[in-house]
């Protein structure tokens, strides 16, 4: 969020860091069959195959957004909105990123419930898609029924119950931005052919709904074979579109939990899910005594979707945990760049961070999530953002992957080499003649320095001086 609209608790995602309430795993009976979607795109010429740099890897979850508070309370016109996206997106570039994430809990709040009972049209859809483009990055699209993980305030009915009128709004909006030539948006500057259908299932399986007059036991609502067949049509209205979209799941809240797992299996073990996905869309949040979450998300999204790339649609750590003194800035730095080689390590094809900036005051009756952002905020909304330790650590590592294409970074449990440069996981490194600058991750970070401590536990970024 960019100055001006901040304040306010990112409203996107409703999880509490370490809240294990769960009624996940029930399978209910298996979805009946999904209706085809007669196809409307254009049959699209092979694109040449494009070699990606290795810094193809990041992204920002809801980098380039506006909570539904702020536009509520706020009001603003439609040139401050697009000055606030288009301030999001330049903050997400110069920090590294390359790809972000849409979501339909804050502007543009693209759901078909939206679309549909409250008439928004593709109007605002449009602008933040024209910002992104603009401002050179990728855009990942959430597609969804209904509008956040909130969805007691629309539904008390997971499953949508005019199928058709939903298939054919995805397959409307699909069209509209796949770049084919037919009823495509006006000044689309290139096809977007990678899509989310909806987000954390197995957390609206697992908590009742926070607000809205819709009230329904979690342990029946969004079952894995309700968020099935959702999936399923969702993804044969992308296809109907455009045929070689990427669909993804939507991200796993907790695959990392006993209970998540049981979620995550369940659901891959419907018929057709494998079929409906071209890639498998995880997240992983944890204290800071298990730093092993990131790993064990991974490994199950490996078993239950054999050969399907992983993207990390949402992952974070805190700056501040009042119960824990050692997490802080430098704390949150260090493990981003450990969280960034564990994806590079185990061939994760990308990663999204939570979220772009922290509010300028902390939410009271809130816990500590606030705090997990790569940008510091002022002490009030206009004040400009700081770049925090975790946000130069962001920004050193995309730098160095920016230099070398994906499949020649060598990732290693030690180390990742990328071209001339090294994350040196433990910070204990040998500076020789042609790597004697090192960027420091934390404290002030970069911070240039000739030599390294053997003492140094702290990932270490060594990088050779420009010439």
């Amino acid at each position: 969020m960019s100055p001006g609209k901040r304040g306010l608790f990112f409203a996107s995602s409703a999880l509490l860091l370490g809240m294990l309430a769960c009624a996940g795993g029930v399978e209910g009976p298996a979805p009946s069959a999904v209706p085809d979607v007669a196809p409307v795109s254009k049959a699209r010429a092979a694109a040449p195959a494009e070699r990606v740099m290795a810094d193809d890897i990041l992204g920002i979850n809801e980098a380039v957004s506006i909570p539904a508070q702020i536009l509520a309370r706020q009001r603003p016109s439609p040139e401050q909105v697009k000055t606030w996206l288009r301030e999001d997106a330049k903050a997400a570039r110069a920090v590294g990123a390359r790809w972000v994430r849409s979501h339909t809990a804050v502007y543009p709040n693209f759901s078909h419930h939206q679309f549909q009972a409250q008439g928004r049209g593709y109007a605002a859809m449009d602008v933040w898609v024209q910002v992104v483009q603009e401002e050179g990055l990728k855009p990942l699209i959430m597609l969804s029924p209904w509008s956040g993980n909130a969805t007691g305030v629309e539904t008390s009915e997971y499953v949508v119950a005019d199928e058709a009128a939903y298939t054919a709004w995805v397959t409307a909006a699909v069209e509209r931005y796949d770049g084919d030539g037919v009823d495509d948006m006006p000044g689309l500057l290139a096809p977007i052919r990678h899509w989310e259908v909806d987000n954390e299932p197995d957390l609206k399986n697992s908590l009742p709904p926070k607000a809205g007059a819709n009230r329904y036991d979690p342990a029946t609502f969004c079952l894995p074979t309700q968020y099935a067949r959702v999936l399923l049509m969702t993804s044969k209205a992308v296809k109907a579109a455009d045929a070689g979209a990427t669909v993804l799941n939507g991200g796993l809240y907790r695959p990392h939990t006993p209970q998540g797992a049981e979620y995550m299996r369940s659901l891959f073990k419907t018929p057709g899910v494998l079929d409906a996905v071209d890639a498998v869309s995880i997240h992983a949040y944890f204290s800071s005594k298990d730093v092993g979450a990131l790993d064990r998300a991974v490994k199950l999204a490996e078993e239950v979707a054999p050969g399907k790339p992983v993207w990390i649609t949402e992952t974070s750590v805190p700056a501040v945990d009042d119960k824990v003194p050692h997490v802080n800035e430098t704390y949150q730095a260090q493990t981003l760049a450990r969280m960034i080689a564990l994806a590079l390590q185990r061939g994760v094809a990308h990663v999204f961070w939570h979220s772009l900036n922290d509010p300028p005051v902390r939410p009271q009756g809130l816990n500590n999530f606030w705090s997990n952002s790569l940008y510091r905020a002022g002490a009030t909304p206009n004040d400009p953002l700081t770049m925090k330790p975790a946000g130069y650590a962001y920004q050193a590592l995309a730098q160095a992957l920016a230099e070398v294409p994906r499949d020649e970074v060598v990732a290693t449990a030690a180390s990742v080499k990328m071209g001339s440069s090294t994350l040196v996981l433990d910070g204990k490194v040998t500076v020789d003649p042609d790597h004697h600058a090192v960027i420091r991750m934390g404290e002030q970070a970069p911070v240039k320095v000739t030599k390294v401590s053997s003492a140094t536990d702290g990932p270490t970024l060594v990088r050779p001086v420009a010439r």
